[in-house]
């Protein structure tokens, strides 16, 4: 792999690195999206009117972001919220590279002929 990337040319380069860069925002802006429609983060719990399951998925969100916000040392309502932003970021960010890893384990599992059946090659 090292070998490949040092034949590619600067322009290559640089397209390879925008794309990566451009599919990171995006895989965070999904992830960030679909925690939106699957839990409504914008709105309260009480406002969301979340089925049992997801709602208490929920709450462990909160209770951690919470958690974290309080132990960041925020000293007002404000700082708090945007720790808990900045640590909800972390959280999608977080799932993002869980995610990515299953995917690249799974796609070696494939080529090595140990997961069947596929699921990443098809």
């Amino acid at each position: 792999m090292a070998d490949a990337l040092q034949r590619l040319t600067p322009e290559a380069k640089q397209v390879l690195s925008a794309t990566i860069r451009s599919l990171r925002e995006r895989l965070l802006r999904d992830l960030g999206d679909e925690a939106e429609r699957r839990y409504w983060m914008s709105v309260s719990i009480a406002q969301a009117g979340l089925a049992e399951a997801p709602r208490r998925r929920r709450e462990r969100l909160e209770a951690w972001l919470d958690e974290r916000a309080r132990s960041s040392g925020a000293k007002n309502d404000k700082d708090r919220k945007a720790a808990r932003d900045r640590f909800l970021l972390q959280a999608i960010k977080e799932a993002a590279a869980t995610l990515l890893n299953r995917l690249v384990l799974l796609r070696h599992l494939e080529a090595m002929g140990l997961s069947r059946p596929a699921v990443v090659i098809g």
